[in-house]
């Protein structure tokens, strides 16, 4: 595996093969929100399954939260992959915003540097710029006949 080394000193490495597991995951919170969460790696091997996925969903909605927080590395086909999605988000005019991880706030700072692709720290910022406002749902007591309320 080929490694390569920045001016102090410390190396870094590509993932190996195994380290490339992506898993991506959709949940709907509102009938016009949907919170996509990636976790692994995103990289040229497995981008087209995000865009696939991401966008499928992004056409369905009027807010789109992308959360990357368990997102370990991603590499400039996963930057390409946002800048996509923004454009055919801006098309169908959906709302989107990114929670990214340290690595993918590390190759936005490095290549986004006008700020195109939007982001947030955490979900409930997410649901802000969605404008959505998640209600807190409580089951009834034993004597309003188990009704959600």
């Amino acid at each position: 595996m080929a490694s390569t080394q920045n001016r102090a000193g410390n190396l870094f490495r590509a993932p190996r093969r195994g380290d490339t597991v992506l898993t991506v995951a959709t949940r709907w919170y509102d009938p016009a929100v949907i919170v996509a969460t990636l976790d692994g790696v995103v990289d040229a091997a497995n981008v087209d399954t995000v865009v696939d996925v991401v966008l499928d969903r992004a056409m369905l909605c009027c807010s789109l939260i992308v959360d990357l927080r368990a997102v370990t590395y991603m590499s400039i086909s996963g930057l390409e992959a946002l800048l996509l999605l923004h454009g055919r988000c801006e098309i169908a005019d959906t709302r989107w915003t990114i929670i990214p991880s340290d690595a993918v706030q590390r190759l936005l700072h490095r290549f986004d540097t006008t700020g195109v692709v939007p982001t947030t720290t955490c979900l409930e910022d997410g649901f802000a710029a969605a404008e959505l406002h998640v209600p807190i749902v409580q089951v009834a007591g034993p004597g309003d006949e188990g009704r959600i309320a």
